[in-house]
């Protein structure tokens, strides 16, 4: 998962639990399961999530930036390898799969009753309950953003614009416990309740047009992501992050609405709403700063949360620049400004930068088309 699970794996043997190495068609069945829905279901006629704007985080949403936002979500960590062209890909995919592969027998080692309290039942409320993050970023985030990126591509002319979406956001689903895997082996039951109930659970959710129209008329959903970029220094992937925001009106305050941003974080605020569709935004709340073992469970991982705040200002909901403050080493305050927010010579660019505890500056340009180029640390 992306905000409290990652893969800090414990060496074991190839199949601990079941005494052997076996493949199973549990994987794979599920996906086609999913994937013929997304045929048989029916785009809106109106766009619920993607209008195509060519200003803010708008202009940069595509397949390719949510692959790296999504799938490399998890190097806003400081435990976490950036280092992706020499990111062990294969043996990190070989132990998510494994994992995958043998759900029912890793959960009875874990314990069902935990499994049932950490991972899928809001009835944990320390900082092990992992079911928090998978109903956020796993349910609803990608959920929405599963009918989102199938209106990319119909607006983009693709042929069965739903079963590529499918297919889109289980590579980054996929891509995001690879990552979280961090290069080591061992067992976990984190990405069991990630893929098979909460990923593939939104994508079916968010099929539902009530659902999907509550989430965009009523709560206003949208995707309020990160500036991907290369470190032409040190050749790793920084400014990476998916995060999504709701907002919801205020009844009995005109032009005011209430604001919850989350993704690593979760900040709750204030949105003040202006004529020309522009809003501006202050939130404060809790981020993720490092992952931790669980004491009495290797199989299950834990988060650490330190305070974090920020200033949001948006066009129509697409994102035009943040700033935000936490209490990470890493970030400690980091300015995005996107694309639109100003023009040079009809350029519009993209920018970032990000300040750490120890004084160090990182930053990146970018444009609409995707990720950009930057120095590191």
């Amino acid at each position: 998962m992306n905000a409290v699970s990652s893969h800090q794996r414990y060496p074991v043997r190839a199949d601990s639990v079941t005494g052997r190495r076996r493949r199973n068609p549990v994987f794979s069945a599920v996906t086609v399961i999913v994937i013929f829905f997304a045929i048989i279901t029916a785009a809106d006629a109106q766009p619920l999530f993607y209008r195509g704007q060519q200003w803010g985080s708008e202009a940069q949403y595509s397949p390719w930036t949510l692959l790296l936002n999504g799938g490399f979500d998890i190097l806003q960590l400081d435990r976490y390898r950036r280092d992706v062209f020499r990111y062990p890909f294969a043996r990190a995919g070989r132990t998510v799969f494994s994992n995958l592969g043998r759900p029912l027998p890793l959960i009875s080692h874990y314990g069902w009753g935990k499994f049932l309290r950490n991972e899928i039942l809001p009835l944990e409320f320390s900082e092990g309950a992992s079911w928090w993050p998978n109903y956020q970023l796993h349910l609803l985030g990608g959920g929405m953003t599963f009918v989102k990126m199938g209106e990319w591509y119909e607006q983009h002319g693709a042929a069965a614009p739903r079963l590529w979406s499918a297919a889109t956001v289980m590579a980054y689903h996929v891509l995001n416990e690879i990552m979280e895997n961090n290069g080591n082996e061992g067992e976990l039951v984190d990405p069991i309740a990630d893929i098979y109930l909460f990923d593939i659970g939104g994508i079916l959710l968010f099929s539902i047009d009530e659902v999907a129209h509550f989430f965009s008329r009523t709560l206003h959903m949208n995707e309020w992501s990160l500036q991907p970029t290369l470190a032409l220094n040190d050749m790793t992937l920084r400014n990476t992050g998916q995060y999504f925001v709701v907002k919801y009106d205020l009844p009995f305050w005109e032009n005011y609405s209430v604001l919850y941003v989350f993704g690593v974080n979760g900040l709750a605020g204030l949105t003040r709403r202006f004529d020309d569709g522009r809003a501006l935004s202050v939130a404060a709340g809790l981020r993720n700063a490092d992952i931790l073992p669980e004491t009495d469970n290797p199989l299950h991982l834990t988060g650490s949360l330190v305070w974090s705040a920020g200033v949001f200002y948006d066009r129509e909901n697409s994102l035009m620049a943040s700033l935000v403050f936490s209490g990470i080493s890493s970030n400690l305050a980091t300015l995005n400004v996107y694309p639109g927010f100003v023009e040079i010579a009809g350029i519009r660019p993209g920018c970032w930068c990000t300040i750490t505890t120890k004084g160090h500056v990182l930053f990146g340009l970018t444009t609409q088309w995707g990720a950009g180029l930057g120095i590191g640390e």
